[in-house]
């Protein structure tokens, strides 16, 4: 079985090769085969991120409009800090947009791949490959820090007062600052590559249908998901979670511990997935151009 974070990882850099030899899509146009890797809601719009620099914006998750990213480099993950859209990807990409139309490249000062960026309220941190960390006050100038792991960090979250990472072999990292990294005990050997804090406890998701939960980032158990496809990303609603992953897989769960299965109309992978307070609706993306809607997490529409 292809897992969620292998295929996302193969379909993005087979993607950029083909890009890079002139067979592909460039930022702002629509390539001819695509898929979205991640995706955000910023009080005003979705942006959603994906392969040969691929940006979609969207005031609704209905009507999508491409965006010129000016980048041929694929994107895995975006997130919104209140004023900014910082998106990270391959090759040390990082692009940062105030409205979601106009994005500038930013130089990262790596080449390793770039896999989760998050906002704490005061700094953005990203993690990536072989246990890259980068932190910005702007995201125009970054600055490494020692994670003291050489695993690929694939996923990132933020609770008010603790950074968590969780990567590959199950690593998990805690920081409160985002630069005095701790390591942490997951239980697990599986790749974990989404997490996403709901304001009591911590949830991520990985390989081989893997969940784990935490109330403080340190102490994690595990859950019984009932499926054995890969989980790439999850999203909280306030009183839902929504796992997405391999083959259309979606779960839901209002308490991260039982989990129901839903039909999501697709059996594309999906990557990301994000929440609308205001519009009250998830929007869930994946492999194909696919986009999901739900106003509740059971019900799914697509749009693209």
């Amino acid at each position: 079985m292809i897992k969620s974070l292998a295929m996302r990882l193969v379909y993005a850099m087979l993607l950029f090769v083909l890009v890079a030899c002139g067979s592909g899509g460039a930022g702002g146009k629509e390539p001819t085969s695509s898929g979205l890797f991640g995706v955000v809601w910023s009080g005003a719009q979705f942006a959603g991120v994906g392969n040969s620099g691929m940006i979609r914006t969207s005031p609704d998750g209905v009507s999508w409009t491409f965006r010129n990213s000016s980048t041929v480099n694929s994107l895995l993950n975006v997130a919104w800090s209140g004023t900014q859209f910082t998106a990270v990807g391959n090759n040390g990409a990082v692009l940062t947009s105030p409205d979601g139309v106009t994005w500038t490249m930013r130089a990262s000062g790596t080449s390793r791949d770039l896999y989760g960026v998050a906002w704490s309220g005061s700094q953005f941190a990203i993690v990536g490959g072989s246990g890259a960390i980068f932190t910005s006050s702007t995201g125009t100038q970054w600055t490494p820090q020692t994670s003291g792991t050489s695993e690929n960090l694939y996923g990132l979250a933020w609770s008010g007062t603790q950074f968590v990472a969780v990567g590959y072999a199950g690593t998990i990292l805690t920081s409160p600052d985002a630069v005095t990294w701790t390591a942490q005990t997951s239980g697990i050997a599986d790749p974990l590559g989404g997490i996403v804090w709901s304001g009591t406890q911590f949830v991520a998701v990985g390989n081989a249908g893997a969940i784990l939960t935490s109330p403080d980032g340190v102490t994690w158990t595990a859950q019984a998901s009932g499926v054995e496809n890969g989980l790439s990303g999850i999203a909280w609603s306030g009183t839902q979670f929504v796992a997405v992953g391999d083959t259309g897989t979606i779960l839901t769960s209002p308490d991260a511990v039982t989990w129901t299965p839903c039909a999501s109309g697709t059996t594309n992978s999906l990557f990301g997935v994000a929440w609308s307070g205001a519009l009250s609706r998830f929007v869930a993306v994946g492999w194909s151009n696919v986009i999901l809607t739900s106003p509740d997490g059971v019900t799914w529409t697509r749009r693209s």
